[in-house]
């Protein structure tokens, strides 16, 4: 869509925001054939002006979690299986929004996400996320992005799959790393789990990180805007990609950075 021919609708302009966002993620390679998805929980005021382009008289259907803190939430939420190359051109086709219902065990689409598209299949997940940092945080301002990052995911194949590690290997790998990554690196074992274990086990890793790793798979972010979002996707990613030079130049490491330099850097950054 050319966006400039006319006057956008306020929902145009909250979709061509996130959209740009989405279109980001694509354009670094990590939504090979549609996969990944971003979901945001909508702010009331916003939705109170939306109100009445979306379509309430929806029927809603089953999910598969039940998030009752979320309950009559609103979501704008990518589609699944659609390529996102051409997000940006049909938004309405391949995202839209969605509302809980009042029991939090149920959706139903209001506006976009046409041609019969549901959400993206890992929504389940962030909704359980979304619940957690509502808990959390007693805020409204959540961003969920499911990507998979190339350098990331190779890296599962090198190092054990323990957060400690993968924190240590990544921060110290890159200096902007550790002032972007909130806590430590997350890491689960997917190929141990169920879809139901794999929720809850990355749920509970959002509790002190903003980026968990799926083993083989991608990476899972949550924030409170957008450039911070992917921002955190993108500093990992390079400082996986050093990480692997600096394993293919094996043993040939003259120096690094402590831990503990890099906290003393970070609370400094804080401070000015």
């Amino acid at each position: 869509m050319n966006w400039s021919k006319r006057r956008m609708t306020e929902l145009e302009i909250f979709f061509k925001h996130f959209v740009h966002y989405c279109q980001y993620g694509n354009e670094h390679g990590w939504h090979e054939n549609g996969t990944g998805g971003m979901s945001m929980l909508m702010p009331d005021e916003l939705i109170t002006k939306l109100q009445a382009q979306l379509d309430m008289t929806a029927e809603y259907k089953s999910l598969s979690v039940k998030v009752p803190a979320l309950a009559r939430e609103f979501f704008i939420v990518t589609s699944e299986g659609e390529i996102w190359d051409e997000i940006e051109e049909r938004f309405e086709e391949f995202s839209g929004i969605v509302q809980i219902g009042p029991k939090g065990d149920a959706y139903r689409k209001v506006y976009g996400l046409e041609r019969g598209g549901e959400p993206t299949t890992d929504f389940p997940i962030h909704l359980l996320i979304h619940e957690k940092l509502m808990k959390k945080t007693k805020s409204k301002r959540s961003i969920v992005y499911h990507c998979h990052p190339v350098n990331l995911t190779t890296l599962t194949y090198f190092l054990p799959l323990k957060d400690e590690v993968f924190t240590e290997a990544l921060m110290k790998a890159s200096v902007h790393c550790s002032l972007n990554i909130r806590g430590r690196i997350g890491v689960v074992d997917r190929l141990t789990m169920s879809v139901e274990e794999l929720s809850k086990e990355t749920v509970k890793k959002i509790d002190n990180s903003n980026l968990v790793i799926w083993p083989f798979h991608g990476v899972i972010c949550c924030g409170e805007s957008f450039p911070h979002l992917m921002g955190s996707v993108e500093m990992a990613e390079k400082a996986a990609a050093i990480r692997i030079k600096l394993i293919e130049m094996a043993d040939k490491i003259v120096q690094e950075p402590k831990i503990e330099d890099l906290e003393r850097l970070r609370k400094n950054v804080g401070e000015n």
